[in-house]
């Protein structure tokens, strides 16, 4: 485990490394669906930094975290910094151009006709194809309360919305896969200035 300084109010340079397998190889990340950089101090349990973080080769496994002007405001001490990983789970296509979408009281129930196999707690994401829907698109790790087989809901604010079919048939949901979180890569220490 390394350690990188810093001092207080700092934003560069990035963070970077490389995600291994126990075997000591490179990790593809091409099936990733999220990447988080996160940070807390090294006794406590509160991320300081809980950030999406980009992947620079999938491939390789390569990775960095690109500094919010933020992240290094509070001194003294050492943090523990970890990457957060999320694989990809099950896709699910509106093949048909009949799903359904209802808002009322900021909960949103999505009715998927056909069986989508998500259950409470689970995360999923959206991609951009939602044109009926459109405060559907780009959903990022959004939470399941309830589900039938062919309905789920989730909070979001939005004004309410009777049921209003979603006619793209490119609009998807991804569920979230397995979550892995590496062990800790670096002790970061932030100086004052």
């Amino acid at each position: 485990m390394a350690e990188v300084v810093f001092v207080q109010g700092d934003t560069a340079p990035a963070v970077t490394g490389q995600i291994l397998k126990s075997d000591g190889t490179a990790r593809s990340l091409t099936d990733v669906l999220e990447l988080r950089f996160q940070m807390r101090r090294s006794a406590g349990a509160k991320y300081t930094v809980d950030a999406v973080a980009s992947i620079t080769d999938a491939a390789t496994g390569m990775v960095k975290y690109e500094w919010a002007d933020n992240d290094l405001s509070i001194a003294g001490g050492d943090y523990i910094a970890q990457w957060q990983i999320t694989y990809e789970g099950d896709l699910l296509t509106n093949s048909d151009g009949d799903w359904t979408v209802a808002v009322t009281d900021d909960v949103v129930t999505v009715d998927t006709v056909s069986a989508h196999g998500l259950v409470p707690s689970d995360r999923f994401f959206t991609n951009g194809s939602w044109d009926d829907n459109t405060f559907m698109a780009n959903l990022t790790g959004a939470v399941v309360i309830s589900a039938t087989s062919t309905s789920f809901t989730f909070a979001l604010t939005n004004a309410d919305q009777m049921a209003t079919t979603e006619t793209s048939v490119a609009a998807t949901i991804t569920a979230a896969g397995k979550v892995q979180t590496t062990t800790p890569v670096n002790t970061v220490e932030i100086r004052r200035q």
